[in-house]
């Protein structure tokens, strides 16, 4: 075996031995070092300052090595952290022990690698608030981004050490009061304007303006959240700024950077936000030849020969603000010790700029749920499109990729909701009310031999839905007969089948 670097010739004839030491320590603050402390006075007789020093070197891992004599032996010894300001943390649990076999030859070399520093894991309190209730006196109608720095030292007051968050992303779908929803994303990338500090778009704001920024916030300034007025008025602002300063903004260092790290998101996203308002409805469906997208489409509806280019510009420069402002919450977060923790949901919405540009990842004839249970005993359903992994494997998960790493900008930890789906998900018919008639995906199937075995003969009654005569009594009395011979039809003697096309689970 060969010795360790720099150790050749540290050992003399005789009674000597080499022991190098080797510990796993992944939890260790900055400026904080580890020891070995133990019984000999090479390790310092347990006292920090005497002990042996470990060096850093690399994945987690701190050695040293150190030669004694044999007779030191049998020898005790923990690892222990030790900060710059002297706060000393010794491992958990019994010493550890060395000793050697004398009725051995007696080794030149002893390695140790004794796995991690064994300590209690290090456990916090936080706590979890909707963005848009962080208020402060600063905001305009609705918690934003800037005000995560007023939280954030609440928190470190009161000895919390993480701030977890719902979901922060653009979900202005319809353009009312339901995008308040926060888990129906119009974009997995764009960060929602409702969090924008208009404010803070210019140092050098006109008067006329911060009037209307003055009493737009005595306006919205209430114990609820007015969605609608206070999107209106921040995106009505941010435009007027926008008009004064998008040459000097645009055309900053800062921009292009941010431009060039997130152009594959920001265009298609931009110009989804164009059309949605030039055709009034975010279902890209109903938007002619522009339905299906393409790259050559996208690039010609951002071209700065367009009339609308201002319009696509402006797009650019709410994201660009949006992320300067939650990155410097998230960087004063880090700054203060405190985790900050992002809301990742299993959907998108189905008119959202996702589905539009990749349309191939999404199931789109289905829909996302849960099955009825205790909560509700009709079950759940969401509204969004399942996933096709299948076609998301065949570029190694690109999209997941490029939607962690975003983001990864802002969040020290992420909360997915829920995890259950990647595994596997309740889905249902997209033309469904109720999370009634879905099933699991992926999913098992019982065989014909198992059914027949738990005594099931009547196979069509699991697949093919039909209605007894005995329940249309019950349900409509003596106008039973009506509803079956308009709407329904006799398969069998006694049972009937719906005869038009109707969602099944609104029965």
């Amino acid at each position: 075996m060969e010795r360790p670097l720099g150790v050749q010739n540290k050992l003399d004839p005789g009674d000597e031995v080499l022991v190098h030491f080797k510990i796993c320590c992944p939890n260790i603050e900055e400026e904080t070092s580890v020891y070995v402390i133990g019984s000999i006075p090479k390790l310092g007789q347990w006292k920090v300052q005497d002990g042996l020093k470990l060096s850093y070197a690399g994945e987690s891992t701190w050695q040293a090595d150190f030669v004694t004599s044999i007779n030191v032996f049998p020898m005790k010894y923990k690892y222990c952290k030790c900060s710059k300001t002297g706060n000393l943390s010794l491992e958990t649990g019994p010493n550890r022990e060395l000793s050697i076999d004398s009725s051995k030859v007696q080794p030149k070399y002893i390695f140790l690698s004794d796995g991690m520093l064994r300590e209690v894991p290090w456990r916090g309190a936080g706590v979890a608030i909707p963005m848009f209730s962080i208020r402060s006196e600063a905001d305009l109608g609705v918690g934003e981004f800037l005000d995560l720095k007023l939280l954030v030292d609440w928190a470190v007051r009161s000895g919390f050490h993480l701030v977890q968050l719902l979901p922060i992303n653009d979900t202005s779908v319809h353009g009312m009061w339901w995008d308040s929803y926060p888990y129906s994303s119009l974009s997995v990338f764009a960060l929602h304007p409702l969090y924008l500090r208009v404010q803070a778009l210019s140092e050098n704001l006109p008067e006329d303006i911060k009037k209307e920024i003055q009493e737009a916030k005595e306006q919205l300034d209430g114990k609820d959240v007015d969605y609608e007025t206070t999107m209106a008025a921040k995106l009505a602002i941010a435009k007027k700024i926008f008009e004064r300063e998008k040459n000097l903004i645009l055309s900053s260092s800062s921009f292009q950077k941010y431009f060039s790290e997130n152009e594959e998101w920001l265009k298609p996203y931009a110009a989804f936000c164009f059309l949605r308002d030039f055709f009034e409805i975010s279902d890209h469906s109903q938007w002619g030849r522009f339905s299906h997208y393409s790259r050559e489409k996208l690039e010609k509806l951002v071209s700065k020969d367009c009339l609308h280019h201002d319009i696509i510009l402006f797009h650019y420069y709410v994201q660009f603000h949006l992320h300067v402002q939650l990155s410097e919450a998230a960087e004063y977060a880090r700054m203060k010790g405190v985790i900050l923790k992002g809301d990742l949901p299993i959907g998108v919405d189905r008119n959202s700029v996702d589905t539009w540009v990749y349309p191939n990842l999404f199931r789109m004839n289905t829909s996302t749920g849960a099955p009825p249970d205790y909560f509700d005993k009709n079950g759940q359903n969401w509204g969004f499109p399942t996933y096709n992994w299948e076609e998301m494997s065949k570029d190694n998960y690109a999209w997941w990729r490029a939607r962690l790493t975003q983001m990864g900008k802002y969040f020290t930890a992420y909360r997915i909701d829920h995890i259950l789906g990647f595994f596997r998900i309740w889905e249902l018919p997209d033309h469904t009310m109720t999370g009634l008639i879905g099933k699991f995906r992926p999913s098992i199937p019982l065989s014909q031999e198992e059914l027949e075995r738990e005594g099931i003969w009547d196979f069509d009654r699991l697949s093919c839905p039909y209605i007894r005569q005995e329940l249309l009594q019950e349900k409509f009395g003596t106008s039973w007969t009506y509803i079956a011979s308009n709407f329904l039809s006799e398969c069998q003697k006694g049972r009937y089948e719906v005869k038009i096309i109707v969602p099944v689970d609104i029965f």
